[in-house]
């Protein structure tokens, strides 16, 4: 959704990054979203991704050390990849002025998404009574 916030009336930007720089003056709330979810990725703590990496840290921890590595690694790679992205969108010009260029109506459903990651961040049981029945989808597929 962060994304599709991009695409302006006149110009549509490619995700190359030498033509998002300095996106983050221009689209404040795209930018601050998509870093957000970003993170999630990588399991940052208090955001939504975190839950289930701790999880798949605590099996992994128990079956393989050597695989618990490998995962650990492409997580901080994720994490640096999250970090380049922020150091992109903020690079501009000094004197380039803050606009606010996202519709409320993208302004709106991209701040409840970032609150929907911090509240599945924190409280993770919210989506219990939705998992439990989840295998049960995939029965049917070998047949």
């Amino acid at each position: 959704m962060g994304l599709g916030a991009f695409h302006h009336k006149r110009k549509v930007y490619s995700l190359r990054f030498s033509e998002v720089q300095g996106l983050a003056r221009k689209y404040p709330v795209a930018v601050a979203t998509l870093v957000l979810a970003h993170l999630s990725m990588t399991g940052f703590p208090l955001l939504a991704g975190f839950p289930p990496r701790a999880a798949l840290w605590q099996e992994l921890a128990g079956q393989s050390l050597t695989i618990s590595f490998w995962v650990f690694l492409g997580l901080i790679g994720l994490l640096i990849a999250a970090f380049r992205t922020l150091a992109v969108f903020v690079m501009a010009e000094e004197n380039r002025a803050w606009e606010l260029n996202e519709s409320w109506v993208q302004t709106t459903m991209l701040g409840l998404g970032a609150i929907g990651l911090f509240i599945l961040g924190m409280f993770p049981q919210v989506l219990q009574p939705f998992l439990i029945n989840l295998p049960a989808l995939f029965d049917h597929l070998g047949q």
